[in-house]
């Protein structure tokens, strides 16, 4: 069985959450089908490296049994191909039920994804969640969505000392930080990072939060924006934190929120989308539901905790290795079709 990938990353990408799961993906199936995946990546040039371009341009079959469409918006590549069978990750479908204002580019995306993505003869699913939204938005047959989540490497992402790790950073020995890893889109909810923040710091003005997160910057007191971090600089920012915050309305999945569990650090999430299928029953707390001060009380009483053990057991249950082998029997599953 022959494989072949196409990717939405360019070669040149940093790391981010869509990258990283290309990434691991294509070296899981690699160690399971050795020289039987290969992978197709979108263009450096911004204009014919563009999505809707490399549906014509780049996303061939290269005579493969199976074409696995690594990301949604990639599927209207079907138009232009003809994959003897064809496989999409669907991460979520925000855009097209969301009222954002979208660009051309995006707008044309997703007017021809619900269509392409009921040609294809399976679609993985990265949570529960995303697979209800997908069935809710989109006429598709339940029978070929496959829920396979997404994972964390564990031996990159793990407990290490508190000290160490802000001395590597340039950050307070004695600081104490909430760190926030998210863009600054609506649904990302910084709106309640703010009012957390301002009413924690009237209890303890010491306490600091630690932005990173696609280069938006938080412009209020007791924020340290961090910019862009280096992938081999994310485990040492995650361990340096006291308490890991997630406040989003909406995820696929929430890679950041399983990468903060793994290294051990205490994580308050809210309580909607994909969120407690990650976190474990009742971990998540509604956010937009429960009153500002419940909420900082909750975070402060969760930082007293070092390490949190049930946060990092439950992370054991998500690993990269576990997303590569799921993923190959929907591979036979749809090859035997």
């Amino acid at each position: 069985m022959k494989v072949t990938h196409w990717n939405i990353s360019k070669q040149s990408h940093p790391m981010f959450a869509t990258r990283r799961y290309e990434d691991e993906l294509f070296s899981g199936m690699g160690s399971l089908m050795p020289g039987c995946v290969s992978r197709v990546f979108r263009r450096e040039s911004k204009i014919m490296g563009s999505t809707a371009l490399s549906w014509k341009l780049d996303y061939r079959t290269h005579n493969s049994d199976i074409v696995h469409a690594t990301f949604q918006t990639i599927a209207p590549a079907i138009y232009f191909s003809n994959p003897s069978k064809f496989i999409v990750t669907v991460h979520d479908i925000l855009p097209l039920i969301s009222d954002s204002n979208h660009d051309i580019s995006t707008k044309i995306q997703w007017k021809l994804t619900p269509s392409a993505l009921k040609k294809s003869d399976g679609i993985i699913a990265i949570s529960n969640f995303t697979k209800k939204e997908i069935l809710s938005h989109l006429d598709i047959d339940p029978c070929i969505i496959h829920v396979v989540h997404q994972g964390v490497d564990h031996s990159v992402f793990y407990p290490m000392e508190k000290i160490d790790s802000r001395a590597k950073l340039g950050l307070d020995p004695e600081g104490i930080y909430i760190l926030v890893v998210s863009s600054n889109q609506r649904h990302k909810r910084m709106d309640i990072v703010g009012k957390i923040l301002h009413e924690i710091r009237k209890i303890n003005p010491k306490i600091q939060l630690l932005k990173i997160g696609y280069g938006g910057h938080l412009p209020l007191d007791g924020v340290i924006n961090m910019g862009w971090i280096p992938e081999n600089k994310l485990p040492l920012l995650y361990n340096s934190a006291n308490l890991y915050l997630h406040t989003s309305d909406y995820e696929g999945f929430g890679l950041p929120i399983l990468e903060s569990m793994a290294c051990g650090v205490p994580t308050v999430a809210n309580d909607r989308a994909s969120i407690p299928e990650i976190l474990g029953p009742n971990e998540a707390i509604d956010m937009n539901n429960v009153k500002i001060s419940k909420l900082c009380s909750h975070i402060l009483s969760k930082m007293d905790v070092e390490t949190d053990v049930k946060a990092l057991e439950r992370s054991n249950k998500f690993s990269w290795e576990k997303t590569s082998k799921e993923t190959l029997k929907v591979y036979e599953k749809v090859f035997e079709i």
